[in-house]
């Protein structure tokens, strides 16, 4: 059955013997969770999520080049399905009550015993079991046993639609009744590319055009014609892709 398939782990901890003592913990303490990759930063985590489309990501709090909080925000806005444990040395409320406000699953302090990792993956097993039942026919009108090709096609017309809307990943999978990372495992494997990246250069490919047609419009207004309510969350991503800010695109 679907429901007993194997997860898989993205880890992120800056401290390679840490890393590589989650990495082995992970099979004991639930045989169901394997690790896909590890990172030494919140950068290549993100990168590493954005294409392999994990189950669940184990993510340290203070990493170098992109925190922890940091990559569960990026994560919050474009991945908000995508469930996080946050590990950290640090037994701060502040750190807490952050990772809470970003959707944050489980806080498991180090050093990271055997019983709390159990616990934790335990409880996210019953949450990803559950979500891996389809919606209720009444949310969308996706038949399960359309072929894949069919889906993906479905998907990137549903995008090209509605890319200028406030949509999510959550979104699609709702419109067409399936779980998130399930969706975004077929669309990766029929297109090479995940729905969250097709989208986002969808988005900044519209957006270099928008910038260029239009030298009087604000980049507030850009950012928020595509779908992006959160201005800055925008620039970074444009930089990201782009390699320039909004504002150097337009000088250039």
């Amino acid at each position: 059955m679907e429901g007993h398939r194997n997860y898989s782990i993205v880890i992120a901890e800056d401290e390679h013997r840490i890393r590589e003592n989650i990495a082995k913990k992970i099979p004991a303490a639930n045989p169901r969770f394997e690790v896909a990759r590890t990172a030494a930063n919140g950068e290549d985590a993100l990168e590493i999520i954005e294409n392999r489309c994990p189950d669940l990501l184990i993510t340290d709090i203070k990493m170098p080049v992109m925190d922890g909080l940091e990559l569960i925000e990026e994560l919050y806005l474009s991945m908000p399905e995508l469930p996080v444990i946050i590990l950290s040395g640090y037994d701060d409320f502040n750190y807490a009550k952050r990772a809470i406000h970003f959707g944050v699953r489980e806080y498991i302090l180090k050093p990271v015993s055997m019983r709390e990792l159990k616990d934790a993956l335990e409880r996210l097993e019953i949450l990803l079991d559950k979500s891996l039942a389809y919606l209720p026919e009444s949310t969308g009108c996706y038949d399960p046993s359309t072929a894949a090709n069919d889906l993906c096609g479905n998907i990137i017309e549903f995008m090209r639609a509605r890319y200028k809307d406030d949509i999510s990943i959550s979104d699609m999978a709702e419109t067409f009744r399936l779980n998130p990372t399930y969706m975004s495992r077929i669309f990766k494997r029929q297109t090479g590319t995940t729905p969250t990246r097709f989208l986002t250069e969808l988005r900044i490919n519209h957006a270099k055009k928008m910038i260029s047609d239009n030298p009087d419009l604000e980049i507030k207004e850009i950012a928020s014609a595509l779908g992006f309510v959160d201005q800055g969350y925008f620039s970074r991503l444009f930089k990201k892709e782009t390699g320039m800010s909004p504002g150097s695109y337009r000088g250039r």
